[in-house]
């Protein structure tokens, strides 16, 4: 669900003109909350 919702943003900034430093701030959450999720699936938490 993560993942959609991620696409969906990502999709919604694209429309816009500063797209390029709001997908980035966009693209290091993302990345930031794809650790976290693997990091929890590690520890079993």
């Amino acid at each position: 669900m993560a993942y959609v919702s991620a696409g969906i943003i990502i999709y919604k900034y694209k429309s816009r003109r500063r797209q390029w430093s709001e997908m980035k701030i966009v693209a290091k959450v993302v990345f930031f909350l794809q650790r976290e999720i693997a990091w929890n699936d590690k520890t079993g938490s």
